[in-house]
């Protein structure tokens, strides 16, 4: 039961170091520390010292002419302290590789590299602009956040870019069910040889917060109508209570597949520089081909209907690097697969790419990035890399 003693230990510590800092005779007079509240007066002076040390190291810089090599790597924690991700291991291969020293002081290095955006946590609560780089520019999250960029696609009218999506958000679901009752009744009213079958996947939700391709189920026509009119007639849990916070898109069918299994795309994008905005397309984007074949009925995630690394399961005998070979296809060999399927209209592969498919996923991240850039702080010192899964269809249509 040593977890119990930790609480009155807390207590015993506090006690002791107020009594302490009672008998500090600088505040023993009433109002001599100002009208302002302790903690406004520490952040007053946080500040004032992170201006000074920025202008400091400036003038340094200015002196010598050049900027330190020197990079941190800190293990910023998230927001509940439930997790710490080390920045990957190639990250710190390249810096070192490019003469950068690996420092334990945020404080004199140029670049900050963490897996995390709390730049809250950083020395001073930030960087100096004008002479350091953090890799999580703040207020990324309307983008790196699946349920906040939709609906920024949607108020800038972009919602086209994606599969039909509805917003279930606390407060605001009546609007997206009346829409999804229309789905479902305009699916009940096709004729029997039209109508999709009611096992195969209509629709997949994704629940707000969740990563690396967690908190996601796919549903069937069948499973979907079965959960709304228990719904409607007050029977079993409520729908929204499944789908707030969350995101429900139609699934793509048929998607693009490569060999008969299921691919999407993860492209990349470096955010330079918020204003001007200064973002960069980065060429060696892949294709995430599922290790199981693609079925429209199958609903278990890890059995052909998902693609990224969470799923991927190693069949009998084979090396994670066998695995991933198969699983992740550079753009000449996705383009070679729809060659020799006799997909690409008899186009050459090279030339399908540089002139039909990756202008389509230039303009897909363009649009994204435009829609969702005015909630990035524009302060300078931040950049990142962001992975942008892109959705395609058969018949080649990109998607968000």
């Amino acid at each position: 039961q040593t977890s119990n003693i930790f609480g009155p230990m807390l207590l015993l510590i506090l006690a002791a170091f107020l009594t302490v800092v009672a008998t500090d005779s600088q505040c023993a007079s009433d109002g001599q520390c100002g009208s302002s509240s302790l903690e406004e007066q520490l952040d007053t002076l946080v500040a004032t010292k992170h201006r000074e040390y920025c202008a400091s190291r400036l003038g340094l810089v200015r002196q010598t002419g050049k900027l330190p090599k020197r990079v941190a790597f800190p293990i910023l924690q998230d927001a509940l302290v439930t997790s710490n991700f080390p920045v990957e291991k190639a990250w710190r291969e390249e810096f070192i590789k490019s003469g950068y020293e690996q420092t334990s002081s945020v404080l004199s290095a140029t670049f900050i590299m963490s897996k995390r955006d709390r730049f809250d946590l950083l020395p001073f609560g930030g960087v100096c602009g004008a002479t350091q780089m953090f890799n999580q520019i703040p207020g990324q999250s309307i983008w790196t956040d699946k349920v906040s960029a939709s609906r920024a696609l949607r108020a800038k009218g972009l919602a086209h870019t994606q599969p039909m999506t509805l917003l279930f958000e606390k407060g605001s679901s009546a609007n997206e069910l009346q829409q999804l009752d229309t789905e479902l009744a305009a699916w009940k009213a096709m004729s029997a040889d039209t109508r999709p079958p009611g096992d195969v996947v209509a629709f997949i939700h994704k629940r707000a917060g969740a990563h690396n391709s967690q908190g996601i189920t796919l549903l069937s026509w069948d499973e979907l109508l079965q959960r709304r009119e228990r719904n409607k007639s007050g029977k079993g849990k409520p729908l929204t209570d499944f789908l707030v916070p969350g995101l429900l898109q139609r699934y793509l069918d048929p998607p693009l597949l490569l060999a008969g299994h299921k691919a999407d795309l993860r492209c990349y994008i470096l955010v330079a520089n918020v204003k001007p905005l200064a973002a960069f397309f980065y060429k060696d984007w892949f294709a995430r081909r599922s290790p199981q074949p693609y079925s429209p009925r199958e609903t278990d995630p890890d059995k052909g209907a998902l693609t990224a690394a969470a799923h991927l399961k190693l069949p009998g005998g084979q090396s994670v690097d066998e695995a991933l070979h198969d699983a992740q296809l550079s753009p000449e060999r996705m383009a070679a697969i729809l060659h020799n399927e006799d997909r690409l209209g008899g186009v050459a592969p090279a030339r399908w790419l540089r002139d039909t498919f990756i202008p389509r996923l230039k303009h897909l991240t363009s649009r994204t990035l435009q829609a969702v850039i005015d909630g990035f702080s524009p302060k300078a010192g931040y950049y990142s890399v962001y992975g942008l899964d892109v959705l395609v269809d058969a018949e080649f249509n990109v998607y968000f």
